[in-house]
């Protein structure tokens, strides 16, 4: 007997103890971001009920099983309201009032069997069992109702928050299109004022037809441009191209052709500057032929001069022309019957030229 009275002890100073803690968490909770008065009055009644219970001395099991009971539903508030921050609705301070009127009924039947005095807990012992069962059992069910409107709560707590999602992803997919649209009206702006731009930089060779073709290479088919060509503005003077620069290149090859596609402005500097590379170097060259022509030409009229002033000079001193004295002279064949020169000149004998004509020697 005596040591089921210490186990009885040590079991309702543990369960105290662990009363305490909680009933100050949750009180703690009701007073600060919850706000629910009757939230603290649960934590006040279980903590009475758990110091009655060891008082009473009659139907100890059943009064050590409503104790008992009374401490779960107090842990499970703990750990439902005591670490969370949320907000609760009307529906719920309701219930959790109706479950707080249990436990101080419950609390008032623990206190009347803890004052009855030995004879009174002796002829009143069946009917204090069916209080305490009663007790107990509407107390189960106030925890019911409290736990299904928890469940409720949680499951409109959530319907908002997935209303709010899909509301907010609608939003973001509006916001989306219209940023897409805005994206795609400035692309298509940009494109035609970079299509018109280089439309103006484009030189207009393509619309001149070449002057004439090399051997090599036959003559293109002509390709009439059925459709009137817009007025442009005259492009920049530093993208322009000559003519003779554009016919000495690559790129009128490439932009005379109806199937080419439109050349980047860097590639038409490039070419450009190979055409006017080549004709310098062609205009170079011709000038020194040009040159070395006309050098021949000064020394060949130099040395007809000097023998024209010899010979002059030798008439002067003996008095007759110079005859010559080779055996052979050079003489020019006449013309032919259709108009051209012969084979060039041929050497005849001396004695077959007629008397009388004399023959300077140049």
């Amino acid at each position: 007997m005596a040591a089921r009275d210490e186990r009885r002890a040590q079991f309702y100073r543990q369960l105290l103890d662990h009363v305490i803690a909680a009933s100050s968490v949750v009180a703690a909770v009701a007073d600060g971001p919850l706000n629910i008065p009757m939230l603290k009055t649960v934590a006040t009644c279980a903590k009475k009920i758990a110091e009655l219970g060891q008082e009473v001395h009659a139907n100890k099991d059943d009064c050590d099983k409503l104790v008992e009971k009374t401490t779960d539903y107090l842990n499970v508030l703990t750990e439902a309201l005591g670490r969370k921050n949320v907000a609760i609705d009307a529906a719920f301070r309701r219930h959790i009032a109706q479950f707080a009127d249990k436990l101080t009924e419950t609390e008032y039947l623990l206190l009347n069997l803890a004052s009855r005095s030995y004879w009174t807990r002796l002829l009143r012992n069946a009917s204090d069992r069916r209080d305490i069962v009663k007790c107990q059992a509407d107390l189960e069910h106030a925890f019911d109702r409290l736990h299904l409107a928890g469940i409720v709560h949680t499951a409109a707590q959530l319907h908002g928050i997935s209303n709010e999602m899909s509301e907010m992803h609608l939003l973001v997919k509006r916001s989306t299109d219209d940023l897409r649209q805005q994206l795609a009206e400035v692309h298509r702006t940009v494109a035609s004022r970079s299509n018109d731009n280089l439309s103006m930089t484009m030189p207009q060779a393509h619309h001149q037809p070449p002057a004439m073709y090399g051997p090599s290479r036959p003559p293109r088919p002509h390709y009439q441009n059925t459709q009137p060509i817009p007025h442009r503005p005259r492009p920049n003077l530093n993208l322009q191209i000559s003519n003779a620069v554009a016919r000495a290149s690559l790129y009128r090859r490439l932009s005379t052709s109806p199937y080419s596609s439109p050349l980047s402005p860097a590639r038409m500097l490039q070419l450009a500057s190979t055409a006017v590379a080549g004709i310098n170097d062609s205009t170079m060259l011709n000038l020194r032929n040009r040159r070395e022509a006309t050098a021949a030409s000064d020394a060949r009229a130099r040395v007809l001069a000097a023998g024209k002033a010899s010979a002059k000079q030798g008439a002067l001193i003996t008095g007759r022309p110079s005859v010559a004295r080779a055996d052979t002279v050079k003489k020019r064949m006449p013309r032919e019957k259709d108009g051209s020169h012969g084979d060039g000149e041929e050497t005849v004998p001396a004695e077959t030229m007629r008397p009388g004509r004399l023959h300077y020697a140049l």
